[in-house]
């Protein structure tokens, strides 16, 4: 699923840009090579039926079955053994995002970012419960961006979805929120670009990717570095279709490069995605955003 980009971008670099310094080489969560092709984007939960609906939210009734499962859990007075409130809550994380960016895509702009706001509120009540100093940080009311080096390599799920599901919820909110909210969300992403740049199958890359080609020239606009973040995430995942749609969608059309623009979306159209792969869903979705893309090429490059 594409990460939110263009809307805001000048306000996000006008209020975030001055503080990027440089940081050390970006570290991973997988094995002993730093990549992991089928790694989850989760782990179970402990709730087997929920988990299986889960694994089904390529279809909407597995979504909607699953977000109903997980969060009847939440209700309970007190969870069965053996079951992980955190990954129940990011797992709802993921599904809200999931079910507001594709299945949710024609509902109204309300429903749209009630959605995203509760994925907000799961991946923000994981990190939470898992990270005391951060926690009270938080609690002590350090700003949201000066507490993200407390971040450790396994908050990164939470991370990322919280992040997520608020820029999303940022942008259909308008501007002005965005200026509030984008240096919390930038500044999560920059953590976990140091701690866990595989996550999510380079899920950060695909963000600084978009970063960097989408601001203006006067902020700083760096479309080598874009590209070469984009290229990260293909190396490490070559499968992974959302990568390929980005960079479409970001690098070939900035570059005017209709060709390879045409080429790579083409190419995601032409996938056939395993059903057993963890992320099915994604790819269906990418498949998705490509046909609508591709459907506008004459128009982006006339």
């Amino acid at each position: 699923m594409r990460r939110s980009m263009p809307v805001f971008v000048v306000l996000f670099v006008l209020l975030v840009a001055p503080a990027c310094g440089k940081k050390g080489p970006p570290a991973t969560s997988g094995d002993v090579t730093g990549v992991e092709a089928h790694k989850p984007p989760v782990v179970p939960t402990g709730l087997v039926d929920a988990d299986a609906e889960f694994d089904r939210r390529h279809e909407q009734a597995g979504t909607e079955a699953a977000i109903e499962k997980y969060e009847a859990a939440l209700l309970l007075h007190e969870l069965p053994a053996g079951v992980d409130r955190w990954a129940i809550l990011v797992r709802l994380s993921v599904l809200y995002y999931g079910k507001a960016y594709h299945y949710d895509r024609d509902l109204p702009k309300k429903d749209r970012m009630a959605t995203y706001w509760r994925g907000r509120e799961c991946g923000w009540e994981a990190l939470l419960m898992r990270n005391e100093e951060w926690a009270a940080a938080i609690e002590a009311g350090t700003r949201i961006p000066d507490t993200m080096v407390l971040l450790t390599a396994d908050d990164a799920p939470a991370a990322f979805w919280a992040a997520s599901n608020w820029s999303r919820w940022g942008e259909l909110k308008g501007i002005l929120r965005v200026a509030l909210d984008i240096p919390k969300v930038k500044a999560a992403n920059q953590r976990i670009l140091e701690l866990a740049e595989d996550y999510y199958a380079g899920g950060v890359h695909r963000f600084f990717g978009a970063y960097w080609i989408a601001i203006p020239p006067f902020a700083g606009k760096d479309v080598a570095k874009g590209e070469l973040h984009f290229k990260r995430a293909i190396e490490m995942f070559p499968d992974q279709l959302e990568t390929k749609v980005m960079y479409a969608d970001y690098y070939a059309r900035d570059a005017g490069d209709k060709e390879l623009f045409v080429s790579l979306l083409q190419s995601v159209i032409d996938a056939k995605p395993d059903p057993s792969d963890t992320y099915y869903f994604e790819h269906l979705v990418a498949q998705a955003d490509a046909a609508r893309l591709l459907a506008q090429a004459d128009a982006i490059f006339d």
